[in-house]
């Protein structure tokens, strides 16, 4: 039996599915007609986890996870339902119109914000505000992510349809400091003894820290809303 694909990159988009840690690379079941899978970040690890969905005889592919927005009027906490992906290579892939139509209608049923938009695939975290407005103002996207462009790479090549669901996280004006970077693993994972060791050194964070744990608890309760939904909003392909 066809089933639907997720991935996702971090444990944390992936638990909000599950409601639970899974081993990276590793279909995870999450019904009888869903499949997911951790991934991690980077190109290869995602080709890779959309081959072993394909293994999996999935019948389409969505990309899910969390993202930055680059326009002032979005929200951490909104839903990003991507019209077309747009690529560091100039390429633009398509998401399936009937498929994303139909989980757009599920959502404004329930009430939740939702956007509709280009989303830029990006190879590099954007962490400024100055690099989102330039980003915003060369290619029209309304948010920027590191692995819709792959997924929809991958579906394309595989004649397989593809969409891609992102949550906001921290917004245009909203900065990401580089010491949350540098201790952050490809899971999302941060290595919290070490970025506090960083606070110690530099008190200058800690609102910065602030800002960026509310927005992610914002994004984490959209997310879980989505996974406690995923059934009914993504079984309409």
């Amino acid at each position: 039996m066809k089933t639907i694909g997720i991935v996702s990159a971090l444990n944390s988009e992936i638990n909000s599915l599950t409601g639970t840690r899974l081993t990276p690379m590793h279909v995870y079941p999450l019904t009888k007609d869903i499949d997911t899978i951790l991934c991690g970040m980077g190109e290869d690890n995602v080709r890779h986890a959309c081959e072993l969905l394909l293994n999996k005889n999935v019948k389409g592919l969505i990309c899910f996870g969390t993202c930055a927005a680059l326009t002032e009027n979005i929200n951490s906490g909104d839903l990003i339902l991507a019209e077309r992906i747009l690529t560091t290579n100039n390429d633009r892939f398509l998401s399936a119109e009937s498929w994303r139509d139909s989980i757009q209608k599920y959502l404004n049923e329930n009430d939740i914000p939702i956007h509709e938009g280009d989303i830029y695939s990006s190879s590099s975290v954007i962490t400024s505000p100055a690099d989102k407005l330039t980003l915003a103002q060369q290619t029209d996207a309304i948010a920027v992510d590191m692995e819709s462009a792959i997924v929809f790479q991958f579906a394309q090549k595989n004649n397989i349809p593809a969409l891609s669901l992102r949550v906001v996280v921290d917004e245009a004006h909203v900065s990401i400091p580089q010491p949350v970077l540098d201790n952050t693993d490809e899971y999302g994972q941060v290595n919290i003894a070490s970025l506090l060791l960083t606070v110690i050194r530099q008190p200058r964070l800690v609102m910065d820290l602030v800002t960026l744990g509310r927005a992610f608890s914002r994004a984490k309760t959209s997310m879980l809303w989505v996974g406690k939904h995923a059934e009914q909003m993504f079984l309409r392909l």
